[in-house]
């Protein structure tokens, strides 16, 4: 019988096997040496290399006292008289008979396993090997490198080895979701698009499957200038000749208006896009963005629970000249992709209008005006004709995923504006989702509008498993209490755990919940906790640049004050400027803040309070870049202000940024922000 259960794909864990109860390992070098041990051949290792391997960087001496000290809290580890840790003057011992290891089970299950085998490992396999047990001394690093190769290596033969038992057994809605796991974890497989775009079409029929091709074609095309392969063009060729279907070339697709066919060979130059924190490079980051990802738990929300509207992007209109037309061609590609790349539940889907008729339309015109270019863009309700919102987009500098950030920006708001007046007098459960969401946007925006919570309560209480409900309610609170407005900090912060407990088997493998998960452990001040978080997040969606940004944030309370700078200048150029970024900027400006770029943080934070000036720490720190640009007389206004809001933020509340967690260089820099803070209100 064994008495523990050791968890190290994903987030470390030890667990009481019997019970379930959870046994705390504090020491993350403890945790290594357990992640050691349960990998060596019979769970054993000597001392002097565990001591090396661990406490490379100390002399011999302490080194081997922490390695003492570490064995000695771990052998205090006992369930019903069981033992964790054998150890005498030469060797240590993991008691793998013990142990049930979830590693272990993924690497010693047999070729021959039957499927609900393949499926129990393959669930076991919740992320990397060892998350967060980076960084512990450079020798461990590189062991844990490649030891989290072989088991990743391990769980993709598996889960193809699933994907394709549960098709033959005609179990397709099964198999896709295999499949978007497999792609989680190995996105750069074209093979496994091509089964997920086959199971696609037989589960939600040859629009979707389209959908998925195109988004990965386009990325092929503008970021690497390459087709995809035959066998996935096969593929393809094979869904357009079904019954129903339209002919259409590879090269057609998203095409705008009255642009000529590329040459062959030919793609316009782009800016490749780093998803940040990936170890494998750019072609995973470019892989995974090119996929429309489709969460398992999409197959339970349907349209009439929910409610959900669809957008349709007609092509961009205007232009007649190369430059125009290479621009369009940009603009058009990241567009469509903002658009049907988004993998959240959300209560607005991107379609293709060859699929069904949509519930809005946007049409835009690229309008030239001297040397300056803009984006004339209408938002108009399909059924009515009704205008719902007009609006004009520069597109003159930056990269077109701006332009695409803020049109995605704008539609879904005025969509969700419009849903919410229209249904304003229903009481069905969509209608109250689509008012807590315009109540939700207020509070981004300006005050907080207390209607958005007590919607999303009242909705749950109706419907406990709505997962809408569920995301936006935990997004609302951490948004309060990353504010100082909470009332009841700990309450909500045991609120937002618990939302994510009960979403999470809603919707696994979600870039979404991983970086509320992330948000959940700063706010507690867990950062390395986070750090992981934020990465799993941008793994599963690299164009989930808040994730980045939040990465790039944390590595600032973890004393990397320059890297965090260096990562939060590649992210913010695709978050910024954007409808409703206040707390993007805040971020941003705090990064540049603390590494003494003052300039560049006056500047995000005023992005900061023109998204909203309302709350009083984005004031606060606007008032301290301000003076360190000497800029005094705008310091002083600022800092008057965040005196002025409710509540009133002072040097002692920036002065409890990062908690009793935050690395000692973070401390320094937070305390002359405090003292300038001081200052900057002295003025007179």
């Amino acid at each position: 019988m064994r008495s523990f259960s050791l968890v190290l794909l994903g987030q470390f864990g030890l667990l009481d096997r019997s019970s379930g109860a959870r046994i705390p390992v504090t020491s993350r070098k403890a945790r290594a040496l357990l992640a050691y041990l349960v990998m060596a051949p019979r769970c054993t290792a000597d001392r002097a290399t565990l001591a090396a391997l661990l406490w490379g960087e100390s002399g011999d001496d302490q080194a081997r006292q922490s390695l003492r000290q570490s064995l000695s809290s771990l052998r205090r580890i006992q369930v019903n008289g069981d033992g964790l840790l054998q150890s005498d003057d030469e060797t240590v011992r993991l008691a793998c008979e013990l142990v049930d290891a979830d590693c272990l089970n993924l690497l010693q299950l047999p070729d021959d396993a039957d499927t609900p085998d393949l499926m129990r490992v393959c669930a076991s396999y919740q992320g990397a090997f060892g998350v967060g047990l980076e960084s512990v001394e450079p020798a461990f690093d590189d062991w844990l490198r490649g030891e989290r190769q072989r088991v990743m290596d391990r769980a993709i033969v598996l889960h193809d080895r699933l994907v394709k038992a549960l098709e033959r057994d005609g179990q397709q809605q099964e198999a896709l979701v295999a499949a978007n796991a497999l792609l989680a974890i190995n996105p750069i497989r074209e093979e496994t698009h091509r089964l997920i775009i086959a199971l696609e079409a037989v589960v939600s029929g040859r629009a979707a499957a389209m959908q998925r091709f195109e988004a990965f074609r386009i990325l092929l095309r503008d970021e690497l200038a390459v087709r995809p392969e035959p066998a996935t063009l096969k593929l393809i060729d094979g869904l357009r000749d079904l019954p129903g279907a339209e002919p259409a070339t590879d090269d057609e697709a998203f095409r705008p208006s009255g642009a000529e066919a590329p040459q062959a060979g030919r793609v316009a130059p782009r800016v490749s896009r780093r998803g940040v924190v990936l170890t494998v490079g750019g072609l995973l980051t470019l892989f995974i963005a090119a996929v429309i990802w489709v969460w398992p738990g999409d197959r339970s929300i349907d349209d009439r629970r929910y409610g959900r509207m669809s957008v349709s992007l007609a092509p961009i209109r205007g232009g007649s000249d190369p430059r125009s037309q290479d621009l369009i061609r940009a603009l058009a590609s990241e567009a469509s992709l903002a658009f049907s790349r988004n993998n959240r539940v959300t209560l607005i889907e991107f379609i293709d209008t060859s699929s069904r008729r949509p519930d809005y339309r946007i049409s835009s015109q690229l309008v030239s005006s001297g040397q300056a270019m803009r984006i004339d863009v209408n938002l108009t309700a399909a059924g009515t004709n009704e205008t719902i919102w007009s609006g004009s987009i520069p597109v003159n500098a930056g990269p077109a995923t701006g332009f695409a950030r803020e049109l995605y920006g704008y539609v879904t708001s005025e969509i969700v504006l419009h849903q919410a007046r229209l249904l304003a007098q229903t009481s069905s459960v969509p209608a109250k989702l689509w008012r807590a969401r315009a109540a939700k946007l207020q509070t981004r925006l300006g005050v907080e509008d207390p209607t958005a919570i007590a919607s999303y309560k009242e909705i749950l209480a109706e419907d406990p498993t709505n997962v809408i409900a569920l995301l936006e309610l935990s997004d609302c609170l951490i948004l309060r209490v990353a504010r100082n407005q909470s009332p009841q900090r700990a309450q909500d912060i045991a609120a937002i755990s618990d939302l994510l407990i009960r979403v999470k088997p809603l919707v696994p493998n979600s870039s979404d919940i991983a970086f509320k998960e992330g948000m959940l452990n700063k706010l507690q001040g867990n950062f390395q906790q986070a750090l992981s978080n934020f990465e799993q997040s941008v793994r599963l969606d690299p164009a989930h640049w808040n994730a980045a940004a939040q990465y790039a944030h944390i590595m600032m309370f973890l004393g990397r004050l320059q890297e965090g700078y260096r990562l939060m200048q590649e992210a913010t150029p695709n978050l910024l400027p954007d409808l409703g970024a206040a707390e993007t900027a805040y971020i941003a400006g705090e990064t540049a803040l603390v590494t003494d770029h003052y300039p560049e943080a006056a500047q995000y934070l005023g992005m900061a309070v023109t998204g909203n000036p309302t709350v009083g720490r984005i004031q606060a720190l606007y008032a301290v870049a301000l003076f360190r640009a000497n800029r005094l007389d705008e310091a002083r206004a600022a800092a008057e202000k965040a005196r002025q809001l409710s509540p009133n933020y002072t040097p002692e509340s920036l002065g409890q940024r990062g908690g009793r967690t935050a690395d000692a260089r973070y401390v320094e820099a937070r305390n002359q922000m405090v003292e300038a803070f001081r200052a900057v209100r002295a003025l007179k």
